[in-house]
């Protein structure tokens, strides 16, 4: 188990997983836009600079294990930037091992049930990207890649629901929907940070359910006391499943009620 890891990425994931990893004893750094004052081991970081300030070149050197968090939509280059960054790291520091978070979307639209060796179907220049990063990670010279493929992160602080409410004729009502919580997010990296089972893994991170769309967010639209939410019962289509149950079996994690 590395002993100090480097989160890319101090946001929604990365801010609950820093802490959790501090409060189990890592030495944990990470990277924001600023900074922080409040913090010298969260650190500036711009993916898309060739240099970085002294104290971030330490944390990075330092660290073991690298968890990737930064979605692709921030950058240009992102794909070749990550992988200087991760052979800058390797070369030159103690890194021996990647956590990614990828996403469901590399599958596409296609009304199918993915698992793992569902060939992808990116739609998207992100989704592309993040395939792309995807292969790189896992053909290369690193001791342990892991690549988590999130379905929809929610949590307390962050829900899609809220966005809904404020709209009319939503479509997809029939569609299920393919989501992990922000609690497992966290807690699915933390495993595959400590407790690696092979050198090259890929799992996809969803709740074993999959209620449809309309089911699942007017069910917390009335927990949060948001009224009916307005959907397009005409549309009819049907989506994807995205088949989380390997990692579930694998690492005996389980998730809490979605409805």
């Amino acid at each position: 188990m590395p002993q100090s890891v480097f989160i890319l990425g101090l946001g929604f994931l990365g801010q609950p997983l820093y802490q959790a990893l501090q409060q189990q004893g890592w030495s944990v750094a990470g990277s924001r836009r600023q900074g922080s004052a409040d913090d010298p081991n969260q650190v500036a970081l711009n993916i898309d600079a060739s240099e970085h300030a002294p104290a971030t070149m330490a944390r990075l050197l330092a660290a073991e294990a690298l968890v990737c968090l930064l979605p692709p939509s921030g950058s240009v280059h992102y794909v070749d930037h990550v992988l200087r960054l991760v052979a800058f790291m390797q070369d030159h520091g103690h890194l021996r091992q990647v956590v990614l978070a990828s996403s469901t979307s590399v599958y596409g639209d296609a009304v199918r049930t993915c698992t793992e060796a569902t060939p992808t179907a990116a739609l998207t220049a992100s989704a592309r990207a993040i395939v792309a990063l995807e292969q790189a990670l896992l053909a290369s010279t690193l001791a342990y890649v892991g690549v988590l493929r999130f379905g929809g992160l929610f949590g307390p602080t962050r829900h899609p629901v809220t966005v809904l409410a404020q709209k009319t004729a939503i479509q997809g009502a029939l569609q299920p929907v393919n989501v992990v919580s922000q609690q497992a997010a966290v807690q699915a990296i933390q495993q595959l940070l400590a407790q690696p089972l092979a050198a090259r893994q890929l799992y996809n991170v969803c709740h074993p359910a999959h209620p449809s769309k309309q089911a699942f967010y007017q069910a917390e639209a009335d927990r949060r006391g948001l009224g009916p939410l307005a959907f397009d019962l005409a549309d009819d289509r049907g989506g994807k499943i995205v088949e989380g149950r390997a990692y579930l079996n694998d690492y005996g994690q389980v998730m809490e009620d979605l409805i």
